[in-house]
């Protein structure tokens, strides 16, 4: 081979905060990026947010439209309470950028207030408390919000405990699995 030219495109970047639908800040939310193309394909993230809210995405492709979403991962007691929610910020912003552009100052606003959450602890029917119970939340209605409509599945802690949060209370089923148990919906 012989004669091949190369030409290199500077990769691009994006910076900014990620905040609750009442402007606070959101620690651990992941920004990703998806390419709005006929071939969407999954593209750089964040690093999960510190307690100011702050992200940056960078190798980014130029010259793509680019879709973003926020995935909520807050950490869990080890790894019994995993489990996430995916936000489209609010204006479902696209960005285009040029080659080696670096667009800071971004403020990607989730829809829902952190404050909204739904909790609990699951028993058996001795009050006693169960730990890895698969709990979700379904959405009922238009309060919450997710894409799919439903939350990644959470585990319960050692102390039954669990928390989906973004999620108003009034506007979701829960659904718990457990094995040796009847599923139940609430």
């Amino acid at each position: 081979l012989s004669d091949i030219d190369f030409q290199l495109v500077q990769s691009s970047a994006v910076s900014g905060r990620i905040l609750d639908a009442t402007t606070q800040p959101i620690e651990h939310p992941i920004v990703r990026f998806l390419s709005n193309e006929d071939k969407p394909m999954l593209l750089p993230e964040s690093a999960p947010s510190p307690k100011d809210g702050s992200f940056l995405v960078t190798g980014l492709p130029p010259d793509t439209p680019l879709n973003v979403y926020v995935i909520y991962d807050p950490p869990g007691a080890g790894d019994t309470s995993r489990g996430y929610l995916e936000f489209i910020p609010v204006g479902n912003p696209i960005f285009r950028l040029v080659p080696g552009e670096q667009k800071t100052g971004i403020e990607l606003i989730l829809p829902r207030a952190k404050e909204r959450y739904v909790s609990g602890t699951v028993v058996d029917e001795s009050g006693d408390p169960l730990k890895g119970v698969r709990v979700w939340a379904q959405a009922v209605g238009e309060g919450a919000y997710n894409p799919l409509g439903i939350s990644e599945p959470q585990l319960t802690a050692d102390n039954g405990e669990f928390i989906i949060r973004f999620l108003d209370p009034e506007a979701v089923d829960l659904k718990l699995l457990a094995e040796m148990y009847e599923p139940l919906t609430v």
